[in-house]
């Protein structure tokens, strides 16, 4: 009778800490996209005199604040290109699971 308890309470912690990890799994898998229902508006900005004509603007962006759990925004600046690289703005997507930011990125100027 002892080794019945002995077995059923290994079998319930074996069995919780399959499901913790296969759960740790999924939202581990899950938590490189955070999705929205309603995707917060961009504060109307006014960019700063542009410090050379070799200067591009870097809109602002959203970018996911993990303690807070929203996203906030980050102000654009003024920024010289690395030769042959152009900036690609991030936008909103929206899916079936509501809305995520595409953040903006660099990739090779197209001739």
């Amino acid at each position: 009778m002892e080794s019945m308890k002995k077995s059923k309470g290994f079998m319930k912690t074996f069995f919780s800490t399959i499901s913790l990890i296969f759960c740790l799994g999924i939202a581990n898998n899950v938590s490189a996209q955070f999705f929205v229902r309603i995707h917060p508006i961009a504060p109307v900005i006014i960019a700063p005199p542009i410090p050379s004509p070799r200067h591009i603007w870097i809109p602002g962006e959203w970018r996911w604040n993990k303690r807070r759990g929203e996203y906030v925004w980050r102000e654009g600046h003024w920024l010289v290109p690395k030769p042959g690289r152009e900036w690609i703005p991030g936008f909103w997507e929206d899916g079936r699971d509501g809305s995520r930011w595409i953040p903006g990125h660099w990739r090779r100027a197209r001739r």
